[in-house]
């Protein structure tokens, strides 16, 4: 999920900037009601949900970076522990 300060869509050669207002919110602004809403309505239709935090821009000179990497890190390795666990279970 990105949380990026800002952002911009690209609709053919037209560029939409977030403004942080209206329609035009910024990835940070949107991430924390869009991360409840996928806790809530798809992490219970599946064994396995991580959700992966990020800032991402697309523009020059794209830079990326995690929200909080060992958070990230241990999420993904413990789901990956969880997978293979079950995995060994059925064999």
């Amino acid at each position: 999920m990105n949380h990026a300060e800002r952002y911009t869509s690209y609709e053919g050669e037209r560029a939409w900037p977030t403004t942080g207002k209206g329609k035009y919110l910024h990835p940070s602004q949107e991430a924390p009601k869009a991360i409840s809403r996928l806790l809530a309505e798809a992490k219970p239709l599946f064994d396995e949900f991580v959700i992966l935090r990020y800032r991402a821009a697309n523009e020059p000179p794209y830079p990326f970076e995690w929200v909080d990497y060992q958070e990230a890190w241990l999420d993904y390795a413990a789901a990956l522990a969880r997978i293979s666990s079950l995995y060994q279970r059925r064999f």
